[in-house]
């Protein structure tokens, strides 16, 4: 994203995904961060700590589920709205929720009732937390698939 203050004007120039390549994208994304998911990323981390044979491993997954948490509280910019800090996780329910998904009144208002730049700023930490939360779950899913390969586990 580049921002342009030019005088009396701001300008944002940035190139966004295209919408249904996206929408497809968040289709399979959202499972990894609803706590109702069997791949709700946290419930494999967790699990990876009770029954990982492998402790190299579980030091490697152990650092990543601290950025992990860490991605959900700063990535990006840093937001404040109507006198609140809003977090990447936070910014992502409101377009996951009141845009692509379930389509929440209250969260869609709140996007709608933006400001252009302060929408394009929201927009960017989005796609920031995206791309950020998603080399994490490709991360995770390699040392995954090396521990089921190698039948890591412990009944």
């Amino acid at each position: 994203m580049k921002i342009r203050v030019e005088e009396l004007e701001i300008r944002f120039e940035t190139e966004w995904p295209e919408e249904n390549d996206l929408r497809s994208f968040l289709l399979t994304f959202r499972h990894f961060i609803a706590n109702n998911e069997d791949v709700f990323l946290n419930r494999i981390f967790n699990l990876c700590q009770q029954k990982l044979t492998d402790d190299k491993l579980r030091k490697y997954l152990a650092g990543e589920q601290k950025i992990w948490k860490k991605v959900h509280e700063t990535v990006g910019l840093d937001i404040v709205y109507q006198g609140k800090r809003q977090t990447p996780e936070q910014i992502t329910q409101l377009w996951l929720s009141g845009t692509y998904f379930h389509k929440d009144e209250d969260k869609r208002s709140v996007l709608r009732g933006l400001p252009y730049p302060q929408l394009m700023l929201f927009r960017h930490q989005f796609l920031s937390y995206l791309v950020e939360a998603t080399r994490i779950i490709f991360y995770v899913d390699r040392i995954v698939e090396k521990v089921l390969t190698e039948d890591l586990l412990k009944d």
